[in-house]
């Protein structure tokens, strides 16, 4: 199992109440999306299942930390299973897009956060085939036709012996 590790997504329009009924992390205590079971039946969201990440066995995460666990079971992080259970009860929260720090105001049920991400967003980093510069997918466009990319782009091309228009 592999998964990039990002911390879990900010959720939105949930009255404490609510956020009490979903399923919760038994390391960080967030709701638990990309939730995984550990062997023992503890669950751990994507964030702190992805920082088990190591080839030596651990011990849980909430046993370590907040005594939630009451063993002090020890495993591998490619031991655990998703947690379809929990992942299904938080398909439909409402999050915030993970790049609203970067100024998307997109606002999306959880099971649409990976497409939104992957196929829409304006405002996910996104590198420059030409020149390998991080920039917003909104400005990937005006980017590659600027004359600052073109003249990375020669210059690139120029150290793989690539003539310019004006070499012989």
């Amino acid at each position: 199992l592999s998964m990039r590790i990002r911390p879990p997504p900010r959720t939105v329009r949930l009255s404490e109440a609510d956020r009490s009924r979903l399923p919760s992390c038994s390391d960080c205590h967030l709701p638990a999306f990309g939730a995984f079971k550990t062997p023992h039946g503890c669950r751990l969201c994507g964030f702190c299942w992805g920082r088990l990440a190591c080839l030596e066995r651990l011990p849980c995460p909430g046993a370590r930390k907040h005594h939630a666990c009451q063993t002090a079971v020890k495993f591998h992080q490619d031991e655990c299973s998703p947690d379809q259970q929990a992942r299904l009860q938080l398909s439909g929260v409402f999050i915030e897009c993970w790049n609203s720090s970067r100024g998307s105001l997109y606002i999306m049920p959880y099971i649409k956060l990976s497409t939104h991400e992957a196929q829409e967003c304006q405002f996910k980093l996104v590198s420059c085939t030409g020149c390998h510069r991080n920039l917003l997918r909104r400005d990937l466009g005006d980017h590659k036709r600027s004359d600052e990319c073109r003249q990375i782009l020669i210059a690139n091309l120029g150290n793989y012996g690539v003539p310019n228009n004006g070499d012989n």
